[in-house]
């Protein structure tokens, strides 16, 4: 059995870092230059070549700068969706300022002919405890999916579940009729773990200590994808799903390894080995890369030890450890992914 795995793009400058000041800020980005094309003419270079599509969630900010990035992306075959527009943690920002941040995103994405944009990632996996409200918000305006929670300490949620689950909101359902539209609610009920087996997707009786698959928002037979009936394609009903990235259990921590420094940092043997045992359970993988670690010389900007090692170490790295995961796994959008699963038999979050 093959498992199609989630490859993820946060497609945003070099200078895009999240509490940068005094180093950076915000009000400097308009007068330094712009490489993004750079990084990002050698990633989609990189995945044509290996035949592969990915889910890009694109920069307002970085969108509006160079309008030919989501042109670019669009006619290599991938899937647009939003990064927000400001890149602002989001508990950093009001729900309004946070709905507003994400109109300027979407707008911006639709008017370069992203046409529905179903998917949304927060900058610096910024949806946590104290931010949970913003599920509600991507709800209401009928996205399909997020992938803003990251299940480690420090910068994320370490009891949210790994892997791909219904959102839990307010004891209801939310359902779409289609993308960027208001939701409705539904009856809430809570269903074990689910993987994919050789007849589609069923209830995992295995548990490790790599983490279950996805769960969503809450489980209802509206939410299966609509039959043609109609004759045609059809958006169909979903409750929100959140896809966080995997982890492994070690020493009583959740240890990432998919993406960002620990991609880079990481034996490569070590990230294929991890992804074969969750797909070997029929479990897909989301790997996340960036344009700037795709660049052969991207500015280095003056920032605090911690933060500069994190953003930078084994930078160069990135890219060939992509090239050998392109070589030895199958990897699609996030929401073709999603077109081939019940959100209904999914798991709820944000907590195991």
């Amino acid at each position: 059995m093959t498992v199609l795995n989630a490859l993820t793009v946060d497609v945003e400058e070099w200078y895009h870092i999240c509490d940068a000041e005094p180093f950076i800020a915000p009000a400097d980005w308009p007068s330094l230059p712009s490489r993004l094309m750079i990084g990002l003419d050698v990633l989609l270079a990189d995945l044509a070549k290996a035949g592969a599509r990915a889910t890009f969630f694109v920069l307002g900010d970085a969108a509006a700068r160079t309008p030919r990035a989501v042109p670019s992306i669009l006619s290599a075959g991938h899937e647009i969706a939003s990064h927000g527009c400001s890149h602002k943690q989001v508990y950093k920002m009001s729900p309004e300022e946070f709905e507003a941040d994400l109109d300027r995103s979407v707008g911006i994405l639709k008017e370069q002919g992203a046409g529905d944009v179903r998917g949304f990632r927060a900058p610096e996996w910024s949806i946590r405890p104290d931010s949970l409200w913003a599920l509600d918000v991507l709800a209401r305006r009928g996205f399909r999916y997020d992938s803003s929670i990251y299940p480690i300490r420090i910068i994320g949620m370490p009891a949210a579940r790994p892997g791909l689950w219904r959102v839990s909101s307010g004891g209801g359902l939310k359902r779409a009729e289609s993308p960027n539209t208001p939701q409705t609610a539904g009856p809430d009920s809570e269903t074990p773990p689910l993987c994919k087996g050789r007849d589609g997707w069923g209830r995992c009786d295995r548990k490790t200590n790599l983490g279950s698959v996805p769960a969503s928002t809450s489980p209802d037979p509206s939410l299966q994808r609509r039959g043609t009936e109609d004759g045609g394609t059809s958006t169909g009903n979903w409750a929100l799903v959140e896809w966080t990235p995997p982890v492994r259990r070690i020493m009583g921590e959740n240890v990432p390894f998919s993406g960002g420094l620990h991609l880079r940092l990481l034996p490569y043997k070590t990230i294929a080995r991890w992804i074969r045992e969750l797909n070997g359970q029929g479990v897909p993988a989301l790997v996340y890369v960036h344009p700037w670690e795709m660049d052969p010389d991207p500015p280095r900007v003056q920032l605090g030890a911690v933060k500069r090692f994190v953003h930078y170490a084994r930078i160069g790295a990135a890219r060939e450890k992509l090239k050998q995961l392109l070589s030895d796994f199958r990897f699609a959008p996030i929401g073709a992914i999603l077109d081939d699963l019940d959100p209904a038999a999914l798991p709820e979050g944000p907590e195991r």
